[in-house]
């Protein structure tokens, strides 16, 4: 903030000389015109006791600023709620609340969890990959171990086994599209639904649908588990100092990550 009001003062009153670190104040019939440095308070205090009209300027120029300031942060907040995806999002597979969204909210909400569901897939068939390769390799071990001539087979045949799951990922990958319009469907399908009472526990409400929409089951627990707001995180980062004070720099990462895990979530402990 400083900065900015250093700018301020030397934009319309001062030229700054950083070789010999001077502000030559441009003011016609200055009495005083050469500043040492460019502190913006000095700078200030020049302009209000020795030019009083330009004294006035400068007030103005700082509302006008701030009003500039405060224009821009609204436009911004403005512009970062429209492109926000999360309240869509949360209300499309909320009952208590869908009756809030538009037609145009449900279809971007449905957009967003088109896309969640994708990664969703793309982390499962990574995790099955894994596990067979893992599979592989610990067979390859195995037959290492064993002095056998089958075993020695089996050994050779590891790349090619490999070439196998690669291939058979593939496939299913071949599939999503499917798996996407089947997602998609459900969506769909699940809008206009008798609106819940907002005290209602929408988690033990997804509990229940768990047989009949088992898609959307596991999708809503997956975006009904991020918070809907950063003031918890802002909260935790602001409890730290409580914890890593002057006394305790020593912690150790997997301690202070211990010791805020219970700190955050003391209304669980009975």
């Amino acid at each position: 903030m400083g900065r900015r009001q250093t700018n301020l003062v030397k934009n319309l009153f001062f030229t700054y000389n950083i070789d010999k670190n001077e502000s030559v104040c441009n003011i016609e019939g200055c009495r005083r015109p050469v500043l040492k440095g460019s502190v913006s308070h000095n700078l200030e205090t020049h302009i209000r006791t020795t030019h009083p009209d330009e004294a006035i300027m400068l007030d103005k120029a700082k509302e006008d600023l701030k009003t500039q300031k405060f224009v821009n942060s609204g436009v911004k907040r403005q512009n970062d709620e429209d492109n926000s995806c999360s309240n869509k999002t949360f209300g499309r597979l909320d009952p208590r609340y869908q009756c809030m969204l538009n037609e145009t909210d449900k279809n971007t909400g449905i957009n967003h969890l088109i896309k969640t569901w994708k990664f969703m897939i793309q982390i499962q068939e990574d995790d099955v990959c894994q596990s067979q390769t893992d599979d592989v390799n610990n067979s390859a071990i195995a037959s290492v171990n064993v002095d056998s001539p089958d075993n020695t087979t089996e050994t050779t045949d590891d790349g090619f086994e490999l070439f196998l799951s690669s291939q058979s990922s593939v496939s299913s990958n071949r599939s999503d599209t499917n798996i996407l319009n089947d997602i998609s469907v459900s969506l769909h399908n699940f809008k206009d639904v008798e609106r819940l009472h907002y005290k209602t526990n929408i988690l033990t409400f997804w509990e229940s649908q768990k047989h009949d929409k088992f898609d959307l089951y596991k999708l809503a627990k997956v975006v009904l588990a991020v918070p809907a707001t950063q003031v918890s995180v802002e909260r935790s980062f602001s409890g730290i100092k409580f914890i890593l004070s002057d006394l305790r720099t020593s912690l150790s990462a997997n301690l202070l990550d211990a010791i805020m895990i219970v700190r955050s979530n003391t209304k669980f402990m009975k």
